[in-house]
């Protein structure tokens, strides 16, 4: 009987595991660019949505003006860039229940020298909360918080042709 009690606790665990490895993440990324050609080493705008997905509230602290610094690229071309400022303070913003947050961030296109004049290059941006520096430090054996990944888009990266001198 005992031994029945402990493999049923077992397959209970294991299941309830397995649901909720299978739900989504309570934060979801969204991008969306504000044109889908750009020359290479120029600077583009990326809209950025972090929308609260679950029935609870959520937070997130931001940079109030290196907010581009907190995302990162996965492709090596493509670079966030965040603003310089004076007074960089952390904001810890609050996402009710299917809120969201909008903010734009530059991107930096970068294609080495040679190759096609035009380059089709398809990027995610994740982005990485800062920690609230108001709540207790984590436990040492919590892992810090998953970058959050965005939905894919491309973008068209044309080179300058050079120049005859």
């Amino acid at each position: 009987m005992f031994k029945q009690c402990v493999l049923v606790s077992a397959l209970l665990i294991g299941l309830t595991g397995l649901a909720s490895y299978g739900q989504s993440p309570r934060l979801k990324a969204e991008i969306k660019l504000s044109r889908t050609s750009v020359k290479n080493n120029e600077e583009f705008s990326v809209s950025t949505i972090i929308r609260n997905t679950s029935n609870k509230e959520q937070s997130l602290v931001v940079r109030a003006c290196g907010y581009g610094f907190q995302w990162t690229s996965d492709n090596p071309f493509l670079k966030s860039a965040g603003e310089d400022c004076l007074n960089n303070a952390l904001v810890k913003v609050r996402l009710k229940a299917g809120d969201s947050y909008e903010k734009r961030v530059q991107v930096l296109a970068t294609l080495p020298a040679g190759g096609a004049p035009k380059e089709s290059i398809a990027f995610r941006l994740g982005f990485e909360s800062e920690r609230d520096q108001t709540a207790p430090p984590p436990a040492s054996n919590t892992a810090a918080a998953p970058r959050l990944w965005s939905n894919a888009v491309t973008v068209i990266v044309t080179r300058q042709p050079a120049s005859a001198h």
